[in-house]
């Protein structure tokens, strides 16, 4: 887990600017729209960078691999694709940043701009068609990310400052291998996570107040690692699937949870636990935090 001090020290300058005054909506947009149609490829492995904005997420139509629209008012985004054997490759860079870093290779790194944090606007749609492997590092953003109905095979989020929901409205259509959500500061939901199809889930959370919600269908054992620095975090539980959670705290951090068994070592296990039922093992982490679960009938 990053430092405490760290947390403590961008949480307070983040959440004093989430407080700031928005985007000026004088400022004129343009569009552009890019799509690419399914070819030869077999699976589609995605980068996406986005600096700041409004983020949204879903799948395309049928013959798609991608569509996407983007409103921006300086810089475009530069979105490529092409198929190297049997995969397809799409790059979505929606940043300020160009040319080359110190060692002389492409500058990706996200630089989030505090200002004009909400100027860009982008709509990513991806198909429901073809395995997906998806990496997505997002600066000061707000947004939906729907990743329902998808075949998602490798899923990673990284927000550096958030207000956005993130949810799987509908089962993921192939396993899930790993699912990995970090976020640095401001307040994220994760709703349906159960039906990610997922083996292990990866959780990260900076500074702010976070909701993660097990609901859908969970077709078999799968672990969560959740790590939380500093604020509340809210964990809503099948109560018809096995559970062990098992929790590492400061003398800072404060847990609850209720209706379980509890054995040494603050480990918390339901009665469908070590039963032919599907499980979930949970592992939480907590610096200065509130941490509740939560059941769900």
């Amino acid at each position: 887990m990053k430092t405490l001090f760290f947390y403590l020290t961008f949480s307070l300058a983040a959440m004093m600017t989430l407080s700031a005054a928005p985007r000026d909506d004088g400022d004129e947009q343009s569009k552009l729209k890019k799509s690419v149609d399914i070819t030869s490829e077999k699976s589609i492995f995605a980068k996406v960078k986005v600096n700041n904005g409004l983020v949204y997420l879903n799948q395309a139509s049928t013959s798609q691999a991608f569509a996407g629209e983007f409103l921006f008012t300086e810089r475009p985004p530069l979105v490529s694709y092409e198929v190297v054997g049997d995969e397809g490759r799409l790059s979505v860079k929606f940043t300020k940043k160009s040319g080359k870093n110190r060692d002389g290779n492409d500058d990706d790194g996200i630089s989030v701009d505090w200002d004009d944090r909400y100027n860009n606007e982008c709509y990513l749609n991806f198909t429901d068609q073809l395995p997906l492997d998806l990496q997505m590092d997002l600066g000061f953003i707000k947004g939906d990310l729907d990743f329902g109905g998808l075949r998602l095979e490798n899923c990673e989020v990284k927000t550096a400052v958030s207000e956005a929901k993130i949810q799987f409205s509908k089962p993921n259509r192939i396993p899930l291998r790993n699912l990995e959500i970090e976020n640095g500061v401001g307040d994220l939901t994760v709703e349906g996570i159960c039906n990610a199809n997922f083996d292990e889930f990866d959780f990260d959370a900076g500074a702010g107040s976070y909701e993660l919600s097990f609901d859908g269908e969970l077709k078999r054992d799968a672990e969560v690692d959740i790590e939380i620095g500093v604020g509340k975090l809210e964990v809503y539980i099948p109560r018809n699937v096995g559970v062990r959670v098992r929790v590492e705290k400061s003398f800072l951090s404060s847990f609850d949870i209720d209706e379980i068994y509890k054995s040494d070592d603050d480990e918390y296990y339901n009665k469908h636990w070590n039963t032919d039922k599907p499980s979930l093992d949970i592992y939480i982490e907590c610096g200065v935090a509130t941490v509740s679960v939560y059941w769900l009938d």
